[in-house]
């Protein structure tokens, strides 16, 4: 697993507007999981399926976002992307190991995000670390409270908080 850490200057780009952080909504969830239904009948015929992801299925104080990851065999990469592009209103963004593409349903932001490679091992590693530790777990969630008074810092500190753990689950995968 290869850790990247951004640039300072990469988070120029975000606004110091704060990000509105939401407790963990039950709701939201039952909402969401029956729209991956939907998008999971919709991929199908790609044999891929996209799972809950992030704050939301960790039932964690979040962005009120649902995220949904799907993590492509090579063969079904192509496809899977071809699936999506066609069927979601806008893809985010978009480069060699990660695609995230744009919805919206009863009032919320969805990313549906195609991973493979390095980013799909990341992203695995960081959500299995949260699932397994309730204590880090708990600390991300206080910690987003703390730094959601501006996105540009949200951000630089979010992504520096998740490089340090998935370094750290390195040293301990070495052994």
């Amino acid at each position: 697993m290869r850790v990247e850490r951004g640039k300072p200057e990469d988070y120029d780009k975000f606004s110091t507007r704060p990000v509105p952080i939401r407790p963990f909504d039950p709701d939201s969830k039952r909402a969401a999981l029956a729209y991956g239904a939907r998008l999971n009948e919709q991929l199908a015929p790609t044999g891929v399926a996209a799972e809950l992801h992030g704050s939301l299925a960790l039932e964690l104080a979040g962005k009120g976002e649902w995220e949904f990851a799907l993590y492509p065999s090579p063969d079904r990469w192509y496809p899977t992307l071809t699936l999506l592009v066609n069927h979601l209103p806008a893809v985010y963004m978009m480069s060699e190991e990660l695609v995230t593409l744009n919805d919206a349903c009863d009032g919320h932001h969805i990313e549906v995000i195609a991973m493979r490679g390095n980013a799909a091992e990341c992203n695995r590693a960081i959500m299995r670390h949260w699932r397994e530790h309730p204590d880090a777990r708990a600390d991300y969630e206080a910690q987003k409270y703390q730094h959601c008074h501006s996105k540009r810092e949200y951000y630089r500190w979010k992504d520096g908080y998740i490089a340090d753990i998935l370094e750290s689950l390195q040293g301990v995968s070495d052994d």
